[in-house]
């Protein structure tokens, strides 16, 4: 009923779970358009000569919820502390093989209207980090909950963040839960642990889901009243300008006290077989959903 769209006979939807087979059935011609392939081997598939591969920078992210409402992660500093205790740019490189964009702890990615290059950007930092660690007096165990029900890049996020704690003198247990029953019964709940989020069409989505003091989704149940009253009054303002200043007002209080760690934002490896053309990476996987319709054989 398009004039301009749908330009194939049929269209089938697969959901391939496992990485492993994902890539297989890509491979084999099984599949002619895909998403979410794995990152680590999207060099191997670029180099043969049947397949296309696509990177986008995304708005998703795994990250590292501490509780602000238990002790130590009720403490600013001991957030900063873990904050400043991971490699950003050494971790991305060493489980997403780079792809994707370094995070700052506020889940507006840089692509995003509204992203603020005014909020200074954390930085490995194993001294200060050391140095605010001690000044909080913590001496118990800090126990980091990672599954692979996240994915398995959580788990190998968990222990790159162990070794870069440990070189700031801040001992980190990752302890691997069972994939059954994370999602309800550790993420929100556990102390600390390892989380995810998608991408979300705009700031105020995954602000108001995930951030905001009086949403049920903050897992992390940190409170901030004038992080609260920024947002809020970002959605009615009708001038842009003034709505731009309350959202990077957002993103420096979240930055600076928030309870989300976001070491870097997930970038997606899409791709084609080389016999389709028309495919446009777009801002969203496989163009909003919408690439079906626009690509021919």
């Amino acid at each position: 009923f398009k004039s301009d769209a749908a330009y194939v006979d049929s269209v089938e939807l697969l959901a391939i779970n496992d990485p492993s087979a994902l890539t297989a059935a890509f491979q084999s011609g099984q599949v002619n358009l895909t998403s979410m392939l794995d990152a680590r081997t999207a060099g191997l598939l670029e180099q043969m000569p049947n397949l296309r591969i696509f990177n986008m920078a995304g708005g998703g992210y795994i990250c590292f919820n501490m509780r602000c409402d238990i002790e130590p992660f009720n403490n600013p500093d001991m957030r900063m502390a873990l904050k400043l205790a991971v490699d950003r740019e050494d971790m991305m490189q060493r489980v997403v093989a780079g792809i994707g964009t370094v995070g700052n702890d506020t889940p507006v990615p840089s692509n995003d209207a509204v992203f603020a290059p005014s909020v200074p950007q954390l930085a490995y930092d194993p001294e200060r980090a050391r140095a605010l660690y001690e000044s909080v007096g913590y001496t118990g165990r800090i126990v980091l909950h990672t599954s692979d029900a996240i994915s398995s890049r959580a788990v190998d996020m968990a222990t790159v963040f162990q070794e870069h704690a440990a070189r700031a003198g801040i001992p980190i247990d990752v302890q691997r839960d069972p994939s059954d029953g994370y999602w309800e019964s550790v993420v929100g709940h556990a102390p600390f642990h390892v989380a995810a989020r998608s991408a979300r069409p705009t700031a105020d989505a995954i602000f108001s889901t995930a951030f905001l003091g009086t949403s049920g989704n903050n897992e992390c149940k940190w409170v901030n009243e004038e992080f609260d009253a920024a947002i809020i009054a970002a959605r009615a303002e009708p001038d842009p300008e003034r709505r731009l200043a309350f959202y990077e007002r957002a993103q420096e209080i979240c930055s600076v006290d928030g309870g989300t760690i976001i070491p870097f934002f997930t970038g997606t490896v899409q791709g084609t077989s080389s016999d389709i053309d028309g495919f446009n990476v777009g801002a969203v996987e496989l163009n909003g959903y919408r690439a079906v319709e626009q690509v021919w054989f």
